[in-house]
């Protein structure tokens, strides 16, 4: 990568073919990443359902058909003009694939999304011409094992403890969102985060008695190279902000 500051807009769960999508959120945050240079994609995965077995049939109470959600999903990759940076499958993604047949990675294929994988994705920036700088290592599940009441980071951020090399680990999947920066006992600053997703009205979440938050579909990263410790790493929930803060920081380097 270029050392000069750049910006992932993390997106949650899409589901996008869910009657409970979020669309004016994703049309949103996508405008705001088509307008902000160095602004590029990535998600956590689920980006549809893909009803399968018995939970095909909840098929039959949406408006949208299966077709729509793939022609949904090219669009959504598309629309990130700097470029998709990294796809990791979620379980619902990964329910489409089978027998030789992996229809999600044939979509990463031909919108070329830059990585894309099922379970994890770990990345490593290093920077062209400034070979000094520290690499910055990204750990990107759709989950992590790990669960606690207190906080919805305790699964990455338990990696980050063990793992002890990552700079970012970052999930999805239970449609809750935090973040959690701090130093490590080995040194390393790590930044842990869970974005929600787009899906606002969940039958099943409303069944199981889980809350519903608000906030955090999704979050910008915005990544120093040449800054120092905690500046390298600034994640932003309010997308519009992450945007003016990047556009900033490349006009005054």
């Amino acid at each position: 990568m270029s050392p000069e500051p750049f910006g992932i807009l993390l997106h949650g769960d899409p589901h996008l073919d869910d009657d409970g999508c979020d669309f004016e959120a994703v049309v949103k945050n996508l405008e705001l990443a088509q307008q902000t240079e160095g602004m590029f994609g990535a998600t956590v995965g689920d980006a549809l359902n893909l009803w399968i077995g018995r939970l095909a049939k909840k098929y039959a109470d949406s408006s949208l058909l299966a077709s729509d959600g793939w022609r949904l999903t090219e669009w959504f990759i598309n629309s990130h003009s700097a470029g998709f940076l990294a796809f990791v499958f979620g379980n619902h993604d990964s329910w489409a694939a089978g027998q030789g047949v992996d229809p999600m990675s044939e979509l990463c294929k031909k919108t070329r999304v830059i990585v894309h994988a099922p379970d994890e994705i770990r990345i490593t920036f290093t920077w062209k011409g400034k070979p000094e700088l520290e690499p910055i290592i990204w750990i990107l599940r759709h989950d992590f094992s790990g669960r606690s009441y207190f906080h919805p980071t305790h699964g990455p951020h338990k990696e980050a403890i063990f793992d002890g090399r990552a700079h970012i680990l970052t999930a999805g999947h239970i449609h809750q969102w935090g973040e959690l920066t701090t130093e490590q006992r080995h040194g390393r600053v790590s930044t842990t985060l869970r974005v929600r997703g787009y899906k606002r009205c969940d039958d099943y979440a409303k069944m199981k008695g889980f809350y519903e938050q608000v906030h955090g579909y999704a979050c910008v990263m915005v990544i120093d190279p040449e800054a120092a410790g905690p500046g390298r790493i600034k994640v932003f929930w309010d997308i519009a902000q992450g945007c003016d803060y990047l556009t900033f920081l490349r006009g005054s380097k």
